[in-house]
């Protein structure tokens, strides 16, 4: 029978055997005496846990010189990372629960033909993508640096193809795929710059669109420090957020000249440091994320030939203390999730006065929405409450059990008995 609202409990077939078990007497049963063995409890008990945010979606429609065909689509980055969809043999997909954020996909189809798009995915509403692989022309132009001087030896991509400029800053990349394409410049020594080249610039088959020009800025440097802290231990979440987003997003553009939405989020390990060498100058906002410390927003400007340094400035946050038994004995190796109550007022409190970088930081990708960690050799686990209300979800080492308890924002320990899940 349920044991909670939307709970279901399997109990494992009754084993018997042959000898005595705590006192339980024999049973002889024809020849054999057998004994009643109690069964171990599996299952989930507890609530269910709903899960949040997955209102957005998505129509596809991939074609090969105008035919569909199936094609594979993976998430490279965004809250749904490592998901892989598949269209149909014409081409064609839908998908739905979606996480709403920025999201880049890659397109491969079954002649291998492959390219890489981002799309901005936003709540309750339904995305397109549609993209036609052939000969869709070629994109020309020069590479200068900022007094206009040409520069030799830039790399140009478009849709994974690359080339180099030559001795004039020339280039000219084959454009194999329809639809809005970014193509991404580099040269040491100067920031990276991406244009993006919609789809009237090479809609005949064999048009070529010159006159793309690109002038590259010297690079500026910025490094940013994770002190360590006090019980702090994994990996810190970065988000950069230039000054005047998303004043950047000007003319529907998703991206500013700087792709920034490739950087975002960054994982640094606490205690470690990142260096970036091709930033444009600007003014830049670096917030940081930890399960278990609050960091406050640390900003600096970056100009080139100059390191800009940013150390990240901890307050520590009140932790829930989670003790797992099994019998009165501690139970390690267990996992244990918290997932917090209202993760979408999490992630504007957390983000305070840069609400614009949402689309960058989706809700499970923010630490303290969805914690998992494992308990200790004691049986103890440490999660970032400060002040949430939150769902624990507890399952042991084998993976047959899984209890489900809700916290309040004032609990700072929690017990689970994996031997009493009705308790």
């Amino acid at each position: 029978p349920a044991t909670a609202e939307g709970a279901e409990r399997r109990l494992p077939a009754t084993p018997v055997r042959a000898t005595d078990v705590e006192g339980v007497p024999a049973v002889t049963t024809g020849a054999a005496p057998v004994t009643l063995e109690p069964p171990t409890p599996t299952g989930r008990f507890g609530p269910m846990i709903p899960v949040a945010g997955r209102t957005a979606a998505l129509e596809v429609q991939i074609t090969e010189g105008g035919i569909g065909g199936v094609a594979t689509l993976r998430v490279l980055a965004g809250a749904d990372a490592g998901r892989v969809l598949h269209t149909d043999a014409e081409g064609s997909l839908r998908a739905e629960e979606l996480f709403p954020g920025r999201v880049r996909l890659s397109v491969a189809t079954a002649t291998g033909s492959a390219c890489e798009r981002e799309l901005l995915l936003r709540h309750r509403r339904t995305a397109t993508l549609a993209l036609d692989f052939g000969d869709h022309g070629a994109v020309s132009g020069r590479v200068t640096d900022e007094h206009g001087a040409p520069l030799r030896g830039a790399r140009v991509e478009l849709d994974g193809e690359q080339v180099v400029t030559d001795a004039e800053g020339r280039y000219a990349v084959r454009r194999s795929v329809s639809g809005r394409s970014a193509l991404t410049v580099r040269h040491p020594g100067y920031a990276r710059q991406r244009r993006f080249v919609g789809a009237e610039a090479g809609a005949p088959s064999g048009a070529s669109r010159s006159g793309l020009d690109v002038a590259l800025q010297p690079a500026a440097r910025l490094a940013v420090s994770v002190p360590a802290g006090p019980g702090l231990v994994g990996d810190v979440t970065l988000v950069l957020v230039p000054e005047g987003d998303p004043a950047a997003f000007a003319g529907g553009v998703l991206q500013p000249t700087f792709p920034w939405g490739e950087l975002q989020p960054l994982s640094v390990p606490v205690g470690g440091r990142r260096v970036f060498d091709d930033l444009p100058t600007c003014r830049v906002f670096v917030l940081a994320f930890h399960p278990l410390a609050r960091a406050r927003p640390v900003s600096g400007w970056c100009r080139p030939g100059v390191l800009a340094e940013l150390s990240v400035e901890w307050e520590p946050l009140d932790a829930l203390e989670v003790t797992v038994v099994r019998g009165g004995e501690p139970a390690p190796g267990c996992r244990v999730t918290l997932t917090v109550a209202n993760p979408a007022s999490e992630r504007l409190l957390a983000l305070g006065a840069h609400r614009s970088a949402a689309d960058r930081l989706p809700l499970p990708l923010l630490p303290h929405t969805r914690q998992v960690t494992t308990t200790d050799r004691d049986g103890r686990a440490r999660l970032g409450l400060a002040g949430r209300e939150a769902w624990i979800e507890v399952t042991d080492e084998a993976g047959g059990l899984s209890i489900v308890r809700a916290v309040s924002a004032t609990d700072d320990a929690l017990q689970v008995d994996l031997w009493h899940p009705d308790g």
